[in-house]
C-alpha cells in the first residue's frame, strides 16, 4: 500500500478518520491512534473523547454498575404522581385519574426504560 500524498512512498499507517494510508513524514499521533494530517489527528482526538465519555455514561468498562439515570427518572416521577394520586384520593373522597394514570405512565416508562437498557447492553 502507497501514501496518498506521496506516491510510490509505502505507506506505514491508515488514517483513524479518513481512511488514508500514509507514510512515516505524513504519519500524526493523535494519542493512541494514528491520522494523515493534523486535520484528522484533530477530528480522531474528538472522536476518542467521545468515545470515552460514552463509556462512563453507561457505564462500560468500569467494575462498578451504574444506574441510568433516565430509569431512575421515570420511576421517580412514577412514584411521585402515582403517591399524589392516591394521597389527594384518600383526602379528597374521589378519585384523582391524573396523578393516577401519570403515575402509571412513568412508572411504565420507567420498566421499558430499564428493560431496553439491559437489552442494547447498557450495564443495568
Amino acid at each position: 500500500m502507497e501514501c496518498f500524498a506521496h506516491p510510490g512512498i509505502a505507506a506505514v499507517a491508515v488514517c483513524k478518520h479518513c481512511g488514508k494510508a500514509a507514510c512515516r513524514s505524513c504519519v500524526v499521533d493523535a494519542g493512541g491512534s494514528v491520522a494523515c494530517s493534523t486535520r484528522c489527528a484533530k477530528e480522531v482526538l474528538e472522536h476518542e473523547e467521545m468515545t470515552q465519555r460514552a463509556k462512563k455514561i453507561y457505564g462500560l468498562g468500569e467494575a462498578k454498575r451504574k444506574v441510568p439515570s433516565g430509569f431512575v427518572m421515570w420511576i421517580v416521577l412514577g412514584t411521585v404522581f402515582f403517591g399524589w394520586g392516591v394521597y389527594n384520593s384518600v383526602g379528597a373522597r374521589s378519585i384523582d385519574w391524573f396523578s393516577l394514570l401519570m403515575g402509571v405512565t412513568f412508572l411504565g416508562l420507567g420498566v421499558f426504560a430499564y428493560v431496553r437498557g439491559r437489552d442494547i447492553g447498557l450495564r443495568v
